[in-house]
């Protein structure tokens, strides 16, 4: 080809990427404008990882967590999520693991090992304890000191947060009896056990409940036809919970989340003195009908427990204004609410065990009695992060309960030794 008036070529350019038909893609400007789009892309992603990092292992040096602690069940409507190993701060500071069965405890076998004298425990938070660390724990204590003074035993713990007792009478049907107890240790927390009976006290919850038709417990367990408890089986929601628990970012985001949802809801009563109508007779229908429920399912929790070769104990915890080391703090709740005494709820469980032959064992006025003898003050409930005197056991609580409770569990399990074993339901 000859050259034009310009002194070109009319040959074709001999580098494709500079012909006027190449795509644009592939020409050299283009891709010069984008790898540095790409470079800006990738720097911005490791610096997104880098923070994230970085706010992960703030939060893990900080002992800053709120995992995801329950599934919904269908029997009993929430149980602890199975194989669980995080660590729990909103009160207290403890890792919680949880077995396959979803319980804070061991894995256990269900039959037990020969000669053990087995006890299995069933409540509400006070006996799940997570609060505390599990060797704190008054269960692990209790199975500790029967094997100190020469009794084999095992302690199961089968306490749920939030629990009241016909949860637990349905746990004890359902779950608890396949691994055939010697003793069945329900323990009541009585400043919210009650009201957790009643539809009408603590609305607003899914689970089974017992209403008492002609003096026969009926169960509802309607709250399985609830949407948000179906959609809390789904596996987007389940799949939700796994990653949550898998980051100290996505909880503590998932706790802003849910204290925003849940803004308007009225809070439940955690304070020291709880809901001053349990310290009274009841004065409405509604804790008539919760009361006389709650003592037909002891009865029935007894019953069912023999009925399977197992002895029964209820234990009645402590309320924290029933033991609050300062008699002030004590006597301003009671003079607020004009209330004759403190412990008419745990005198009233005791007056309707010994109207039916059930064995009881009340740590209140044991606590108490600690707490006005001591030259200095007992705090058996409360934790720095949260409040001295209110809430939960603490370590000290747990360790006194077990103590307590030793002797009679020592004696139960004397008397099971000298008597031959009921048949149990296989």
């Amino acid at each position: 080809m000859t050259p034009d008036g310009n002194g070109q070529t009319d040959l074709p350019p001999t580098d494709p990427a500079d012909r006027p038909d190449t795509p644009r893609a592939q020409r050299p400007e283009i891709r010069r404008k984008k790898l540095p789009v790409l470079k800006k892309l990738a720097f911005l992603l490791v610096i997104l990882v880098g923070t994230w990092l970085l706010l992960e292992f703030g939060l893990i040096l900080a002992g800053i967590s709120f995992p995801l602690l329950y599934q919904p069940d269908a029997q009993v409507a929430t149980l602890l999520k199975p194989n669980l190993n995080v660590r729990y701060t909103e009160e207290g500071n403890a890792i919680v693991q949880t077995n396959s069965r979803g319980f804070r405890d061991l894995e256990r076998n269900r039959r037990g090992k020969e000669g053990n004298f087995r006890i299995a425990i069933i409540g509400d938070s006070f006996c799940e304890a997570i609060q505390v660390e599990r060797k704190e724990s008054f269960g692990y204590l209790l199975e500790q000191g029967l094997n100190r003074n020469g009794i084999p035993a095992e302690v199961l713990n089968f306490g749920i947060s939030g629990f009241g007792t016909a949860q637990e009478f349905e746990l004890l049907r359902h779950r608890v009896l396949d691994y055939r107890p010697d003793l069945v240790i329900l323990g009541m927390f009585l400043g919210n056990d009650i009201g957790d009976n009643s539809r009408e006290i603590n609305p607003g919850q899914l689970k089974p409940y017992y209403d008492l038709v002609d003096g026969q417990l009926v169960l509802d367990d309607r709250f399985r036809q609830v949407a948000e408890f179906i959609e809390a089986q789904s596996w987007a929601t389940r799949a939700k919970a796994a990653c949550i628990n898998s980051s100290r970012v996505l909880q503590l985001l998932n706790r802003f989340y849910s204290k925003f949802k849940n803004r308007h809801r009225p809070r439940a009563n955690v304070g020291i003195g709880l809901d001053p109508d349990l310290y009274a007779p009841p004065q409405t229908t509604s804790w008539t009908d919760a009361w006389q429920v709650t003592e037909a399912l002891l009865l029935a929790c007894r019953d069912q427990s023999e009925k399977n070769g197992a002895s029964f104990l209820v234990v009645t915890f402590s309320n924290p204004i029933q033991v609050h080391p300062d008699p002030e703090v004590r006597r301003a709740f009671q003079n607020k609410h004009d209330l004759e005494s403190l412990f008419y709820p745990d005198d009233r469980i005791a007056g309707y065990c010994n109207q039916k032959g059930i064995e009881h064992l009340q740590l209140a006025p044991r606590f108490l009695e600690d707490v006005e003898t001591s030259k200095q003050p007992i705090y058996y409930h409360g934790f720095p992060n949260t409040l001295l005197g209110a809430g939960h056991w603490n370590s000290r609580g747990h360790q006194r309960a077990g103590e307590l409770l030793l002797p009679i569990c020592q004696e139960i399990a004397s008397r099971k030794q000298n008597t031959p074993k009921a048949g149990r339901q296989q």
